[in-house]
Formats: structure tokens, C-alpha cells, sequence
């Protein structure tokens, strides 16, 4: 059937956002009897791929999210191929999806007598004004499939990969972006369980230098780490590369941009065992209820503004001593951090976590 939805959002922050959307089976908007509908509508899960369309708007401060001094406007539209599943865990998910996107960066201003100055780093002013881009985005979730639970699995594998492509035709940046995690989860005797993950991603900027009125990816292209669930320990975007901002000269993250890097990673080491879930036959307290783990953990990883720098900087005579240098020098700009939680599953649909983390090694301005 088809579905049009149309919302709009405040949030405490005053910050607005609007979309409207559309979406029809896949198979409706082939020509009747085609090749491609048939074939479509032969496979098992066919008639459950949508095609939708898509406008919004949106107002962010990252301020607020990324500890970087600037808001943006976001308006575009896309168009996607996908299964319709997504929030169905349990069920692989893969999508398609072309999007038109006009992106205006706007630094932070102060008013400091009788005029306006910027109120953020050099870098961020640099990119301030509007950016076009069109990419094509393609994405492939296990989405939970291979799960005993998708929220405090004790067994089993997950995976996704996501790749973007900036298109350099009527746009402002040009470059391909590759993400993707895995995690294993094993269980063993007593309830307690074993958990690994790990997460990584490269942006490889097609037009290596600005040009014929092009732009290299901007902030709002590259990827950031730390916050609950990504770096525990860490605050959100605070681990990467930073600029000092306006006229400070501290080196915390009050006065300091998130520039976002080009290259991360992160691995997750984890142990967790049951709380509550009384099976015995007797009398079920409230909190026998609820699904609970306590868990401990420890995270590594590393977010670098460019994985070429880093290889041209780490010396080596040939690609084998290049690799292993680079690789050394990553592992020298790593992050760590250890710590212990309880983690809940609200509804069967999201995690939620108490965590007390400790930085065991983290920079100067993260």
C-alpha cells in the first residue's frame, strides 16, 4: 500500500526539521507484467521492497552534538530502493538511495562592540557558505539476524557495510565514503557471555586539491567518534582532529571545533553476565522482569584527519615498511578507555546503558 508521511520536529534546543515522504511497493511502479516486476514479484521477499521519495529540511547546531562551533541548514531530496524492514530486527536490510543535498554552513558570531566577529576556528570559517552535493548511498544490514537478541545478544554475529559516492557532476565535493562494523558474541556456561566489535571507515577524496571551483569534502562529510555506544569514555566527536577556536588558546573541548577525520577504527573487548531474570519457580520480583547484563569492557581506536599524511609521515623505503609504519603510527595515536555498565532493553527495540568509564590514554584536546 502506499504511505505518505509528513512531520515536523522541535527539540529543546529550538532546532526545527521538517520532511515529507512517500512510499509504494517496489513492484507497482514497474510496468505491469515487465521482465523486472515478474522476476520481482517471484522472489520470496519481493513484494516487500518499497520505493519512496523523499523531501525534508533541517536545522542542526552542531555546538550541541559535535562540540564544533557552527550550525547548518540542511535541505534536499532523495529517492531509495529498499526492503522495507529496517525496524524490523530479525530481518537483513539492504537500501539503494540517490540524494540532492544543498548544505549551508554557518560559524558561530559574536557581538564584541560595535560589531560581529567569528566565534570559531579558522578551518570552520574557511568552509562557511553553501555546498551542494549528490551521492549515491548503497547500505547492507544483517540488521539482527543473526542475533538471539538483538539488543543484549549473548550469541551469534552482526554486521553492516555502507558506502557513499559523492558524484563530482553539478556538485561542491566529490569522494567516496566506506564504513562499516562487525561484532561476535559467544556465549558461555553460568549466563556469562563474551562480546567483540569492531568499526571502521575511509573517506578517499576524489579531487585531491580545490579546483575549477570545486571543493574538498567538508566537515559535515567526515567521520567522528566518541559518545555512549561508539567510544565509551570519550565525548561525542572527541576524539580527532580540532582546531582552536576565535581567539583562545586553551586546549579543552570548550574551545576547540571537531574538524571530523578521514580515517577511524575502533575495537571493543567485552564480558557481560545476567542480572535478575529469576527462573526457579518462585515469586517474580519487578525487577526479575527486566532483561539486564552487567557488563565490562574496553575500547581502542583512533579517528586521523588524513590516512595519506599519516602514511607519508611514517617514513618506509617500500610498500611493505609503509604499511607497517603507518600502521604503527595509527596505533601510536590511538585512544583508550575501560570501564563497567548495566545495559537494559527498553520495549525490545532500544538499548539502554549505565556506564562508568576511564580514560586510559587520550590526547591533549580530546
Amino acid at each position: 500500500c502506499d504511505v505518505t508521511n509528513a512531520s515536523y520536529a522541535l527539540d529543546t534546543n529550538q532546532m526545527a526539521a521538517m520532511s515529507l515522504s512517500h512510499e509504494r511497493p517496489l513492484y507497482s511502479v514497474l510496468p505491469t507484467n515487465s521482465v523486472l516486476q515478474n522476476s520481482l514479484l517471484l522472489l520470496a521477499t519481493g513484494s516487500q521492497y518499497a520505493f519512496s521519495t523523499r523531501a525534508f529540511w533541517k536545522h542542526v547546531d552542531y555546538e550541541l552534538v559535535r562540540a564544533a562551533s557552527y550550525q547548518e541548514y540542511q535541505r534536499g531530496a532523495q529517492i531509495q530502493i529498499a526492503s522495507s524492514n529496517l525496524n524490523t530486527p530479525g530481518q537483513p536490510y539492504c537500501s539503494l538511495t540517490y540524494q540532492a543535498i544543498l548544505r549551508d554552513i554557518i560559524p558561530k558570531r559574536l557581538a564584541e562592540g560595535d560589531g560581529i566577529v567569528m566565534n570559531a576556528s579558522v578551518p570552520i570559517v574557511k568552509q562557511a557558505g553553501p555546498t551542494l552535493k549528490h551521492s549515491i548511498t548503497a547500505q547492507i544490514r544483517q540488521n539482527g539476524s543473526g542475533l538471539d537478541d538483538a539488543q543484549l545478544p549473548t550469541e551469534g554475529t552482526d554486521w553492516n557495510v555502507e558506502s557513499e559516492l559523492a558524484l563530482p557532476v553539478y556538485s561542491d565535493v566529490s569522494f567516496l565514503k566506506v564504513q562499516g562494523n562487525w561484532a561476535c558474541h559467544v556465549s558461555l556456561l553460568g549466563g556469562l557471555a563474551l562480546h567483540g566489535l569492531v568499526k571502521g571507515g575511509y573517506l578517499h577524496a576524489l579531487q585531491q586539491k580545490a579546483r575549477d571551483n570545486k571543493k574538498l569534502p567538508t566537515v559535515s562529510d567526515r567521520f567522528y567518534v566518541g559518545g555512549p555506544l561508539n567510544f565509551r569514555g570519550f565525548l561525542p566527536a572527541g576524539i580527532g582532529p580540532r582546531a582552536t577556536k576565535g581567539a583562545s588558546s586553551g586546549s579543552s573541548l570548550v574551545s576547540s571545533d571537531a574538524l571530523g577525520g578521514d580515517f577511524y577504527y575502533t575495537a571493543t573487548a567485552m564480558a557481560s553476565l545476567p542480572l535478575g531474570g529469576n527462573d526457579s519457580g518462585a515469586e517474580r520480583s519487578f525487577l526479575d522482569s527486566i532483561p539486564m547484563r552487567a557488563f565490562v569492557f574496553g575500547t581502542v581506536g583512533t579517528c586521523v584527519g588524513s590516512l595519506k599524511h599519516v602514511a607519508s609521515t611514517s617514513g618506509g623505503q617500500d610498500s611493505f615498511s609503509t604499511v607497517s609504519n603507518t600502521a604503527h603510527a595509527l596505533w601510536q595515536s590511538s585512544r583508550a578507555s575501560v570501564g563497567m555498565g548495566l545495559a537494559t532493553n527498553v520495549l525490545g527495540s532500544t538499548r539502554l546503558e549505565l556506564t562508568y568509564s576511564y580514560p586510559l590514554r587520550y590526547g591533549q584536546m580530546d
